[in-house]
């Protein structure tokens, strides 16, 4: 359920959704230094604002500026902000998770993506050192952190994405909306597996 608080969220980030091949797919990262691929996800950040003011950014903030960062650029964050409703999202202990559908690119495409600059600026753009895309269908079967890619490697991934996209169709009402044709797919693939899986 989410929190009516947003201060009690340390961390965000977005659900990159695209349909492919027939299949709802998730944009998924592994950061250099992890083993496991996750959500273009980070941790809130105090930011000067206009007046020179250094504040806390709100986690639709961070969602946004996290995976333009974690893309390496790729969608920059006037067009993610277009693609994401900041009133529609779940939480996940204390990490606040917005979804975007995108236009389904090659993860080779944006890995190839060349990079604003190597200045230390630009460190957080090369975070990620992979990207995979899986199918939601495939995430929410057994075994929980092993999944197939749709490149067809075989991939690790954090603990809590089942979870995470389970609760995109909570039965409370509290999830993320769906507002499109992409994000109701992804309702019916949850649904689906997960009353088929892990009996």
């Amino acid at each position: 359920m989410p929190h009516s608080d947003a201060r009690s969220i340390l961390a965000a980030g977005l659900i990159l959704l695209a349909e492919h091949q027939g299949q709802v797919l998730v944009l998924l990262g592994r950061d250099r230094w992890r083993r496991r691929y996750s959500v273009l996800a980070g941790k809130r950040q105090r930011l000067r604002d206009a007046t020179g003011q250094r504040r806390l950014e709100s986690p639709y903030q961070t969602a946004i500026r996290e995976a333009a960062e974690e893309s390496r650029g790729y969608w920059q964050q006037a067009q993610l902000t277009a693609l994401c409703s900041a009133d529609r999202f779940i939480d996940y202990g204390r990490c606040r998770l917005f979804t975007a559908t995108v236009s389904y690119v090659p993860a080779a495409a944006i890995k190839a993506k060349a990079l604003p600059s190597l200045s230390p600026r630009f460190a957080a753009y090369r975070e990620i050192a992979a990207f995979a895309w899986v199918a939601v269908e495939a995430v929410l079967q057994c075994p929980p952190q092993r999944v197939p890619s749709i490149d067809g490697r075989t991939i690790r991934v954090h603990r809590a994405l089942a979870h995470e996209l389970q609760q995109l169709c909570s039965p409370d009402g509290t999830a993320a909306a769906t507002a499109t044709t992409i994000e109701t797919t992804i309702e019916t693939a949850v649904k689906t597996a997960v009353d088929n899986s892990c009996e």
